[in-house]
């Protein structure tokens, strides 16, 4: 489903006029990131996972700030 301009002012507040909205634009970059890094963590040998201090069951917890602050 494409992202469409706001005619009027969104929950955010912001005119949005030509572009998204910028709420709905962040989320988008942030799901795009969240998705990148799970492919490239889930392309890392066990090794590689264990360097960085992770196990292959913790990349959802890693992706998603669990394991993080």
């Amino acid at each position: 489903m494409p992202v469409t301009a706001c005619k009027k002012r969104g929950s955010c507040g912001v005119a949005c006029g030509e572009g998204p909205c910028p709420l709905i634009a962040a989320w988008a970059r942030r799901l795009k990131d969240k998705h990148r890094a799970r492919v490239e963590l889930g392309g890392l040998s066990e090794r590689e996972l264990k360097d960085i201090g992770l196990s292959r069951c913790q990349i959802e917890s890693a992706v998603s700030g669990a394991l993080w602050p």
